[in-house]
């Protein structure tokens, strides 16, 4: 699975940060398993 960590300092200097991050692998997560994990081939050409 997914793991993403973080001290706790870092947290809380940037809290604003912290939740956009969060929330910006959280959609990934979604759109990675969207389509039964057809775009993870996609996800693999934008890294390549």
């Amino acid at each position: 699975e997914k793991v993403f960590g973080v001290t706790q300092g870092w947290a809380d200097a940037n809290p604003h940060t912290h939740t956009r991050v969060l929330k910006a692998l959280i959609r990934a997560a979604y759109w990675l398993d969207a389509e039964d994990g057809g775009n993870r081939m996609e996800a693999v050409r934008m890294i390549a």
